[in-house]
């Protein structure tokens, strides 16, 4: 009740999104090895002596009504874009934005709190942050990792023959929407939110010790607008079986029922 577009779906549509990052000036530095033209879920830098850093941010808006399940589901996020490049989370730094002259502050501890306990499991230091004034409530952490510059995992290497492996199953957006609006959602959204609050860690290590052509991060671009993604920049094509995708219980249900989230529409029409 607090905000207008929860979670993931408060992101700018990718298109809006594209047009800008189109218009700034590159950069050059040898040193970045994976930048914004990239479209790489996060940043690589190579800072000398052997060392590369790993580097992203995510801020959001709450998508789930519990603020400690909320902190932990924003850190996992956060972190997720580290590992999907392969890499290992180390920092982080946090941003918040609060009312805090309407809400408990409780609510901000609770928050952080969640956020504190799955950086622990994820062996990830909080040390530092920022934090403002808001009318909505809104979280985020800038994520600081490391990585081997030789076994990076971007989206643009994907190749012909490759097999497409989801680690989590999907409709967690059209699930929050559902409640949002008063629809029953049931045991699917305590799945989405224990899955939501999961680190990626084990199929990251997973990931990396099989070794894979590319990953991306499925997040508020959905499915699709990700593999989009994906496949221009990785010079192929993609062919998805409809009945082989994972679905939370009541995801597909409440879709056939019309509960199409705004962030649905704007994907759609990114990937035409």
């Amino acid at each position: 009740e607090l905000v207008h577009n929860a979670g993931c779906a408060s992101k700018i549509a990718p298109a809006d999104l594209e047009a800008v990052l189109a218009r700034l000036p590159s950069v050059d530095d040898p040193a970045v090895l994976s930048g914004i033209p990239a479209g790489d879920d996060a940043g690589i830098y190579a800072i000398g002596d052997g060392m590369t850093l790993v580097q992203t941010v995510d801020v959001f808006t709450p998508c789930v009504d519990d603020p400690y399940l909320f902190g932990r589901v924003c850190a996992a996020n956060c972190m997720s874009d580290v590992y999907a490049m392969g890499g290992v989370p180390r920092t982080a730094l946090s941003i918040i934005g609060f009312p805090a002259e309407t809400l408990d502050s409780q609510i901000m501890y609770h928050m952080m709190k969640g956020a504190m306990d799955i950086f622990a499991e994820a062996r990830v230091a909080l040390i530092g942050g920022h934090s403002i004034k808001d009318e909505e409530i809104k979280l985020g952490f800038a994520i600081t990792g490391t990585i081997d510059a030789e076994s990076t995992f971007g989206h643009d290497t994907a190749r012909v023959g490759d097999v497409l492996v989801l680690t989590k199953p999907l409709g967690t957006g059209v699930l929050n929407f559902a409640r949002q609006i008063g629809r029953p959602v049931g045991e699917g959204m305590a799945q989405a939110e224990r899955s939501m609050a999961e680190l990626n860690k084990s199929a990251a290590e997973a990931m990396v010790e099989v070794g894979v052509s590319a990953c991306t991060d499925v997040t508020g671009f959905g499915l699709f607008g990700h593999l989009i993604s994906m496949v221009r920049h990785s010079g192929v094509t993609a062919q998805v079986y409809a009945d082989a995708l994972p679905a939370f219980d009541g995801a597909i249900e409440a879709l056939a029922e019309g509960v199409i989230p705004g962030a649905i529409e704007r994907n759609r029409e990114y990937v035409g």
